[in-house]
C-alpha cells in the first residue's frame, strides 16, 4: 500500500483564495488465480478454487464459496473483493475428455471346451485391472463366466467393460477300424459320428473315411460346426504275410495230377454249422488253380485263395467263400 499527498487551491467569487491538503492511500488490488484441473473426464467433474482467502467471492455459476465443482465444459470466472473493497476477476476455460475404451469390445466370447480364449485390451493405457486382480493388458480365460476390465487412459480417465465368456461343448472324435491287418491288404479307417464339418488325415485325405495299406500311427484333425479343432489317433499293426512253400512231386505226366499229402493231424471242415471233419488226401495245382481231394466223398473241389488276415486264409470253393484258421477250413 502506497501513500501520496495531494493539495488543492481554490478561489471563491469574492477573489478570496484558499488551500486544501489530503493524503491519498493507494490500496493494493487483490491477486486472484483460479486453480484446479482445467480438463475432466466425461461423466465426471473437476474442482476449481481460489488459492488466496478473501472476504467475498462471486463465481459465474452464482456460487459465493472459494471452491466450486463443475461437470460441464465452458468458461468459468470468479470476482473477489478485499476487506478494503477492492475487486479483481479471473477466468478459466474448462474442457472435457472422453474416456478411451479398450480395443476389446464388450460382449459374449466363446472358446472350445478344453481350450481357452484370450481377452486382449490392447496397448496405450496407463493401468489395467481385471476382475481376477491381474494387471496385464490381456487375460487368458479357461473357464466360463463374467469378466470385468477397468483401464486408466492417458487422460487419466477410467472406463470399465464386462465380458461374458462361454465354453462350447465338443465331441471328441474316435477312429474305428481293425487294429491290425496282413501285409498286402487294404483296410478302412473311419471317424465316428457326423458332428464334424471338415477332416484332415495325416495321409492328406479330407473325408471321414480312408483306406490304408501300411501299418503305423494315423491321425485325423476334425473341425466341428462351431469351428472347434479336435484330433484323434489310432495305431494300426501290419502283420507280415506267411511264407508258403508247396512240396511234393512237381514233375507229372500229361493228364495225371500229382498228389500232395496233407500234414499229419491237419483237419478240414466242409459245410456249414454241424458239418463233419473230412481230412483231404492230397491237393494239386493246374492252370493257376489249386485242387483238393477228399477220399470219403470222392469229389474234387476247385479253389482259389487269398490271405484274409494273419489267422485266416480266404478261399473260393465252388462259389462259396472259405476261411482257414491255421488247421481248419470253414464256410464264410
Amino acid at each position: 500500500m502506497a501513500q501520496r499527498e495531494y493539495t488543492v487551491e481554490v478561489m471563491d467569487s469574492n477573489g478570496c483564495v484558499g488551500y486544501g491538503r489530503a493524503d491519498l492511500q493507494l490500496l493494493d488490488n487483490p491477486v486472484v488465480d483460479i486453480d484446479g484441473p482445467d480438463r475432466f473426464c466425461s461423466g465426471s467433474f473437476t474442482s476449481l478454487h481460489v488459492s488466496r482467502a478473501y472476504p467475498k467471492y462471486i463465481w459465474s455459476t452464482g456460487s459465493i464459496d472459494s471452491l466450486i465443482q463443475v461437470n460441464q465444459p465452458g468458461v468459468y470466472s470468479v470476482t473477489v473483493t478485499t476487506i478494503d473493497g477492492c475487486t479483481r476477476s479471473d477466468s478459466v476455460q474448462v474442457d472435457t475428455d472422453v474416456p478411451i475404451p479398450p480395443d476389446l469390445q464388450p460382449g459374449n466370447y466363446q472358446f472350445c471346451q478344453g481350450d481357452s480364449v484370450r481377452l486382449d485390451a490392447g496397448a496405450g493405457f496407463i493401468a489395467y485391472t481385471w476382475s481376477d486382480g491381474s494387471s496385464k493388458p490381456f487375460l487368458t480365460v479357461k473357464e466360463a463366466g463374467n469378466y470385468q476390465l477397468t483401464v486408466l487412459d492417458t487422460n487419466y480417465c477410467i472406463s470399465s467393460v464386462v465380458f461374458r465368456v462361454d465354453s462350447i461343448r465338443v465331441f471328441t472324435p474316435s477312429i474305428f477300424g481293425a487294429p491290425e491287418f496282413c501285409e498286402g491288404q487294404q483296410i478302412p479307417l473311419i471317424v465316428s459320428g457326423n458332428r464334424y464339418q471338415n477332416y484332415l488325415w495325416s495321409t492328406g485325405d479330407t473325408t471321414d473315411l480312408v483306406y490304408i495299406r501300411r501299418g503305423g500311427e494315423y491321425r485325423v484333425t476334425v473341425t466341428d460346426f462351431n469351428g472347434c479343432l479336435l484330433t484323434a489317433r489310432k495305431e494300426v499293426i501290419e502283420r507280415p504275410a506267411p511264407d508258403i512253400q508247396i512240396t511234393g512231386d512237381l514233375s507229372i505226366c500229361r493228364g495225371i495230377l500229382p498228389g500232395f499229402p496233407c500234414r499229419e493231424g491237419t483237419d478240414f471242415t466242409i459245410g456249414q454249422t454241424g458239418s463233419t471233419t473230412i481230412p483231404p488226401l492230397w491237393f494239386t495245382a493246374q492252370g493257376g488253380l489249386a485242387y483238393w481231394c477228399w477220399a470219403q466223398t470222392g469229389v474234387r473241389f476247385q479253389m482259389r485263395w487269398r490271405w484274409f488276415s494273419p489267422e485266416f486264409l480266404s478261399l473260393l470253393l465252388t462259389g462259396k467263400s472259405f476261411c482257414a484258421p491255421k488247421t481248419r477250413w470253414f464256410w464264410r
